[in-house]
């Protein structure tokens, strides 16, 4: 008879998991377990990963992040201890701790709201293009975000069920997504208007 399989080999979190080589290629970003939780770290190129640098001590595993273009900030998107109302966040990995890890912005404080990520400017690292749905919960309005000031900056009030966006390197807005009062998925051009 075969010996089973422990489930946490299948099910546990990993050592070191989603690596990511900063643009400018001197970093390398992971997420691994911090009490139980999924959180960021941070190491030079050419140091170990057991001398790596916490950036996040979050309770709740965090759910994504990537770099900026200009390799300046860490972007991550996390919850409120499991609340599903997603904010996006920014840590400086070169910062030094506050406490134990270094100081992190939330993007979007808005309360009760899901913040989602639609485009991440080339072109001006410090621009993002995020959907926020604290107007009405069920569409999420778009904004521009200009992450060194936190500004929010609306570009289209969603009244018209649009559920994403495509935007050309200039985040122009390119494509629209939406779905009709029947439930069918539709693609939509922007125009200049």
């Amino acid at each position: 008879q075969m010996p089973l399989i422990d489930r946490d080999i299948f099910f546990d979190n990993a050592e070191v998991s989603s690596c990511s080589l900063s643009p400018d290629g001197n970093y390398i970003a992971f997420l691994k377990e911090y009490e139980d939780a999924m959180n960021v770290y941070v190491k030079g190129i050419d140091e170990d990963f057991k001398d790596a640098k916490m950036l996040t001590n979050s309770k709740t595993s965090i759910l994504g992040f990537f770099w900026t273009f200009d390799s300046k900030y860490i972007i991550f998107a996390n919850d409120n201890e499991g609340d599903e109302n997603l904010s996006i966040f920014a840590v400086d990995p070169k910062a030094p701790a506050d406490g134990q890890v270094p100081p992190s912005r939330n993007l979007t404080p808005q309360e009760n709201s899901t913040a989602r990520l639609y485009d991440v400017s080339r072109k001006d690292p410090n621009i993002i293009m995020l959907g926020l749905n604290d107007r009405d919960e069920s569409w999420h309005d778009l904004y521009k975000l200009n992450i060194e000031t936190g500004e929010l900056e609306l570009q289209f009030e969603n009244n018209e069920r649009i559920t994403g966006w495509d935007f050309d390197w200039d985040e122009n807005a390119r494509f629209a997504y939406r779905t009709d009062e029947n439930g069918f998925s539709q693609i939509l051009t922007v125009d200049e208007n």
